[in-house]
């Protein structure tokens, strides 16, 4: 269902002597006074002999080059563990079985080691089967947290990402605090200023910070619970049990690879250099699939700015973090246009997306409103209709999320998201711009018949007007009001003609229009079209501006696309 293409996020070779007499650190986390959990500790011998017996007893190498799992190759016999297997002929299924009883057989006979319990659960997790691994796990005697963790990896594994963040979030609480702070960390998954600042707080003072982040983060606010957190924590715990098998085998893994793993989860492909490695698997490198690291569900504009900068980009590139959904998908990035206005003392806020080029079939359309990260998110409206389905709801005037999201019955999904925050509340303020369908000189004299014909999107297609529409809040009746319109590329101002019902015109393009017109009421409307036609393709800002009598001003500004048409394309 997904496209597969080949994303390169390098993960260091395995190959560097352990350290095993030292605990690690956790960067932040402060120290537990009693460990209920030896989870820093090594294996017990009994494990360490299964593990190397397995994973570096036989190993079958050819002249196999490279593995690559987005064009449908299972890789190091569909176990990330197995690195030192670079062979295009797999482990006997008798092999593979033998290591799982034994692994089993171990865990059974010492319940009271659970650190050797989790790696036997994460082993048949791996190789055997998940309902095996389940009822594994549902044997674990340990304290409860701990089972609870190996309780949430299993499903994790299993595709049932809400079941596996109960779990978690079961656990968390109770855990040791070093080990709670490195599961929840997010530092890996932060950049710039927002790093730097989360890098300077304490584990407790991150609480705040971190649930910002996973609200933010959240891949589709209709949907219960957030499984990009579950697959978060998921990880972490999995990269525990991953060093210590590393332990057993005497290596351990650089800093940089579990920086790959936390930002996309664990490798499935590999290859070989063109110049001979030496022996080992040093010499290999590997990386996560892009079918493995579909999306980048964590917005790419940062904490640090205002909610009314929230970005995402939803494709994951070769360097960001990425994850694909394992119960719907695949996911697009539906266009779509927010905007807000004043209606008395509360936030009107409109939306709509266009969904004619997405291939969602029989799916039904929500308009979610998400108030923080304190509170659940709440499904506004719902609508069957295909193309442009339109919403609209007032609120308080507060910081929100709203979004469009629509799931089809196969399971293809499709999202927009905005943040909002209130407009100016007192003196002269705008609302947004709301951008319209094309519909000639017939332009909407009021909120209700803009929100009628909203366009679905922020980009004006090949022989289409810019038509607009915004509200001027916060003068009487007859006051003059001086209207300023820009649209500016890369700093340079442009503006064709303004066309209106006192039919504003520039003579030659400008860089600006301006004219005073008296107000209306405590709330102006105003539409206007703007002709693009000949301007150069890309993206711009609208930007519009009015000047109070007293000299007062306000201003709001608009992203939009302007594109071309395709080569033969009827103009």
């Amino acid at each position: 269902m997904f496209s597969l293409l080949c994303v390169l996020a390098l993960a260091l070779p395995l190959g560097v002597a352990a350290q095993e007499s030292e605990p690690e650190t956790v960067q932040g986390a402060e120290p537990d006074t009693v460990l209920e959990v030896a989870w820093r500790e090594p294996h017990r011998a009994a494990v360490v002999g299964i593990l190397k017996g397995y994973y570096t007893g036989l190993i079958h190498r050819d002249l196999t080059t490279a593995c690559r799992a987005d064009r449908g190759e299972l890789c190091m016999n569909g176990d990330h563990e197995d690195q030192r297997w670079t062979s295009s002929t797999p482990r006997e299924p008798e092999q593979i079985a033998g290591f799982v009883e034994r692994m089993t057989e171990a865990a059974l006979d010492e319940p009271g080691d659970a650190l050797g319990f989790a790696q036997a659960v994460y082993a048949v997790a791996r190789l055997g089967s998940l309902e095996e691994a389940l009822a594994l796990a549902e044997q674990c005697t340990s304290v409860d947290w701990w089972c609870e963790l190996v309780l949430g990896m299993v499903q994790q594994r299993a595709g049932r990402p809400e079941r596996a963040e109960r779990h978690f979030r079961t656990a968390l609480p109770e855990a040791d605090s070093a080990l709670a702070c490195q599961l929840t960390g997010i530092d890996e998954l932060l950049a710039g200023a927002d790093q730097r600042a989360y890098r300077g707080m304490s584990c407790a003072g991150r609480a705040g910070f971190e649930r910002r982040f996973w609200w933010l983060a959240d891949p589709m606010l209709s949907m219960p619970g957030n499984d990009r957190w579950a697959e978060h924590v998921n990880r972490r715990f999995e990269l525990i049990l991953h060093e210590r098998l590393l332990w057993a085998l005497g290596n351990t893994h650089p800093v940089s690879h579990e920086e790959a793993v936390v930002r996309r989860g664990h490798e499935d492909s590999w290859n070989k250099p063109a110049v001979a490695p030496p022996p080992g698997p040093s010499g290999l490198r590997r990386w996560t699939s892009l079918a493995a690291a579909r999306y980048r569900f964590t917005p790419v504009s940062g904490l640090g700015g205002g909610m009314e900068e929230l970005r995402y980009e939803l494709d994951a590139g070769p360097n960001d973090e990425g994850y694909t959904p394992p119960g719907y998908g695949p996911v697009f990035e539906a266009p779509a246009q927010f905007a807000r206005f004043r209606k008395g003392g509360s936030l009107f806020v409109a939306a709509a997306a266009e969904l004619d080029d997405l291939p969602l079939r029989f799916a039904s359309t929500l308009f979610v409103l998400s108030p923080g990260p304190e509170r659940s998110p709440t499904i506004l409206d719902r609508s069957e209709r295909t193309g442009r389905p339109t919403f609209s709801t007032v609120m308080d005037p507060a910081t929100a999320v709203v979004g469009i999201e629509t799931v089809a019955r196969d399971g293809t999904t499709a999202r927009a998201r905005s943040g909002l925050v209130p407009l100016a509340a007192g003196g002269l303020a705008l609302s947004d711009a709301l951008l319209l369908a094309p519909s000639g000189d017939d332009l909407p004299g009021d909120l209700d018949e803009a929100v009628e014909s909203m366009l679905g999107r922020t980009t004006i297609k090949p022989g289409e007007e810019l038509a607009v529409y915004w509200e001027i809040y916060g003068l009487s009746f007859g006051q003059p009001v001086e209207i300023t319109l820009q649209l500016q590329k890369d700093g340079e101002g442009l503006l064709t003609r303004v066309l209106r019902t006192l039919r504003v015109r520039a003579a030659a393009p400008a860089t600006e229009v301006s004219w005073t017109e008296a107000v209306i009421g405590g709330t102006h409307p105003m539409a206007v079209t703007i002709d693009v036609t000949g301007q150069e393709e890309g993206d711009y800002e609208l930007k519009i501006g009015v000047t109070g009598p007293d000299g007062s001003n306000a201003t709001t500004i608009r992203r939009v696309q302007l594109a071309v048409a395709s080569p033969g394309a009827p103009q």
